[in-house]
């Protein structure tokens, strides 16, 4: 909760792009940054989501997500003998 009397800002509010340090990693276009997210494992889009708030963003994005799943309704929801 933002404090009293200081107006919360767009980013603030968890948009795209708030809450990250600078890096020139945000210069990339968003196509480039979710072909480099697509070579991630659940486990590893998971943790990328903890870093900042456009990479929660980021890895939320349906794209990602629908191959891990597709592999998981192929493979029976396990993976090496354990529970995704």
């Amino acid at each position: 909760m933002g404090r009293k009397g200081s107006p919360r800002s767009p980013q603030a509010e968890g948009g795209p792009g708030a809450a990250c340090p600078p890096s020139p990693l945000w210069a990339l276009p968003e196509e480039l940054l979710l072909l480099i997210c697509s070579y991630l494992d659940a486990q590893a889009l998971g943790r990328l989501a903890q870093v900042c708030r456009r990479l929660r963003f980021l890895s939320s994005r349906d794209v990602l997500w629908r191959r891990i799943a597709r592999g998981c309704l192929n493979s029976g929801f396990t993976q090496l003998g354990t529970d995704l």
